[in-house]
Order: C-alpha cells, then structure tokens, then sequence
C-alpha cells in the first residue's frame, strides 16, 4: 500500500499476507456500494421488489452476492433482519464518505 501511495491509519496492523490481487479496482470498489445502498435500502422501508428491479434494469444484479440477493428478493423480512441492514447502514454511508473524500 505504501508503494501505491495510499494513505493509511497509522494505528490500523498491517495486512502483510494483502497480495495486489486482493487489491479492488476503484469499478469493483464502486460496484460493491451501489450492491449495499441497495441493501441499506431496505433498512430504509425500500421495496426488495422495486430494488431487484432498479438493479436488473441497470445491469447491477450481478454486483450482489447470493445471498444479499436472496434478501433483496425475500418478501417477508423479520423486523430483526431489517435492523440487522439498520445497522449495517452505518458502515455503507461510511464507506461512501470515504470514496467521496478520497475523490
């Protein structure tokens, strides 16, 4: 990472098994955000339908993971896993202020 230049947490350990092709490309990176906003989405009262939808109709269903897209297309969520995507919400608004700081 130091030889990339990318700027790190100086109290964060050091991930000395990280080989570059570990490394996201900044479309892989933007790919995944757009995969968990839809996901925050449903903590959000979204319908997994309208968001399975959106997704299809831009070519992103595919940058989901099997089962997140199982609970985009699952229509009865328990209330505990809507606040399970609740919290995990926290980490995507995160994650996003990150890339747009770093652009």
């Amino acid at each position: 990472m130091k030889e990339k230049a990318v700027p790190m947490h100086p109290h964060l350990p050091l991930l000395d098994n990280l080989a570059a092709d570990d490394l996201r490309t900044s479309k892989e990176v933007g790919q995944r955000i757009v995969a968990l906003y839809s996901l925050a989405g449903l903590a959000n009262a979204a319908a997994g339908e309208l968001l399975e939808e959106w997704l299809k109709s831009e070519d992103a269903w595919d940058y989901l993971t099997g089962p997140e897209q199982e609970t985009i297309s699952d229509e009865n969520l328990s209330s505990s896993e809507l606040n399970e995507l609740s919290w995990k919400q926290e980490f995507y608004v995160r994650a996003w202020l990150v890339c747009w700081f770093a652009y």
